[in-house]
């Protein structure tokens, strides 16, 4: 008895898969960059016309509106000073050897919002420092660090050099304190001293 032929069966039942051409997959091989590309550009636009604004940077607050935010940045206290509540005043002495005497203590608190303000518009009112290289007098290391606050929000620290150019930093361009201010007077009326004057906070060096 002949035997009759058959194809031979598949356990799984399934047709034998045919391997791509060499062709068909070079083509394959230079339509899915293009494809992933495609999705990366719709996702950039969905992600552009979403309306989130990116998130504030530390110490940020906005800009001053109708309902009385703050003003953001470094000219910040100067667009919110008639907001100011309180004033901290610290000193510091980068050359302790000098033994440099003061007639008030190295820290200060000033809660009296009206002297608070006078202090911030009489920094804000300084002129901008020159840009060329100054000749100042000598400098003996005295820097008080000014921390205003209004309500709950603290402003970025001022620095203020009692001797030296007297320049003044942390209010966006670096400042300078002249003969024809009343910087320290102002400061010298928040904090309670009768009399006040750049001597006053450049303090005495025990030999003198």
């Amino acid at each position: 008895m002949l035997a009759t032929w058959r194809p031979p069966s598949h356990r799984d039942g399934r047709r034998p898969r045919r391997r791509a051409s060499r062709a068909t997959r070079a083509r394959l091989a230079r339509l899915v960059p293009a494809a992933a590309l495609a999705a990366a550009a719709a996702a950039g636009v969905a992600a552009c016309g979403s309306g989130s604004p990116p998130a504030p940077g530390p110490g940020a607050t906005a800009s001053p509106s109708s309902s009385g935010q703050l003003a953001a940045g470094g000219p910040a206290l100067c667009a919110s000073a008639a907001q100011v509540t309180s004033l901290t005043v610290q000193r510091s002495d980068a050359l302790p050897g000098n033994h440099t005497r003061f007639s008030f203590p190295p820290t200060e608190q000033v809660n009296n919002a009206g002297r608070a303000q006078a202090v911030a518009r009489g920094l804000c009112a300084l002129p901008a420092a020159a840009r060329t290289q100054l000749a100042c007098p000598a400098e003996f290391g005295i820097t008080y660090r000014l921390t205003f606050t209004a309500g709950a929000h603290r402003f970025a620290p001022v620095t203020l050099n009692a001797a030296g150019c007297e320049l003044v930093h942390g209010l966006g361009a670096v400042r300078r304190v002249t003969a024809a201010t009343i910087v320290w007077q102002q400061l010298g009326h928040a904090i309670g001293i009768p009399h006040p004057g750049r001597a006053t906070f450049a303090g005495t060096i025990a030999s003198q």
